[in-house]
């Protein structure tokens, strides 16, 4: 794991205003998203579609080619919470 790819995911986080002990504890997370309201999920949705965009992007700039899956690897908290919201 890059440490570039871990400060990247520190900062889509914080942009998201989430934090990786909250995402790690099911109860905590369940009881959030069952108090967001439909219109709220969607845009919940889409603000964490946004920053996997934007790290795919970035790569992509970057390297000249998409990330494969262990270079998403740090991302894995990020998308288990998406496949949640969605």
């Amino acid at each position: 794991m890059s440490t570039e790819s871990i400060r990247r995911l520190k900062e889509s986080m914080e942009k998201l205003g989430l934090d990786n002990d909250k995402l790690r504890l099911k109860n905590e997370l369940e009881s959030y998203l069952d108090k967001l309201t439909l219109d709220e999920l969607v845009n919940e949705k889409q603000r964490v579609k946004s920053e996997l965009k934007i790290y795919d992007r970035d790569f992509t700039t970057l390297f000249s080619r998409p990330p494969n899956r262990g270079e998403k690897e740090p991302f894995r908290p990020l998308y288990a919470y998406y496949k949640k919201v969605k």
